[in-house]
């Protein structure tokens, strides 16, 4: 059984290729597929509890910045919550049902773009 992920929780995002999204100071890029520190990611959402497919969803690293998208590019530059650090978590499943530990999910940014990887570049380009 998966667990459900749940606001103020500890998250590891693995790509599709078996990489894991990692935060250096403000960069953000896929790094290798160990579970370092600096790939450790809280997710939290506005009304806290279970986080279900559709939420508006906050990603902050051990920096203490949030995931955010500017343009093209994804950073984590800030330690408040904006616009601009606001993913919408989708999955395959029914929208508003939990998202749970190993599901696969898309993050879309308020562009309307979806972040995606390519070889360690993460980025947020296609709707």
């Amino acid at each position: 059984c998966r667990a459900d992920l749940r606001s103020g929780g500890r998250i590891y995002l693995e790509t599709h290729a078996g990489r894991t999204l990692d935060v250096d100071k403000s960069e953000v890029r896929a790094g290798l597929a160990a579970h370092r520190p600096s790939q450790e990611l809280t997710i939290a959402n506005a009304a806290g509890g279970r986080i279900r497919c559709g939420d508006v969803v906050f990603l902050r690293a051990r920096t203490g910045r949030y995931l955010d998208v500017d343009g093209v590019r994804v950073e984590a530059r800030w330690d408040s919550r904006g616009r601009w650090q606001e993913l919408i978590i989708e999955t395959r499943g029914v929208e508003g049902g939990p998202v749970h530990s190993g599901d696969t999910v898309f993050l879309r940014a308020h562009t309307g773009k979806y972040i995606d990887v390519e070889g360690d570049v993460v980025r947020a380009r296609w709707p």
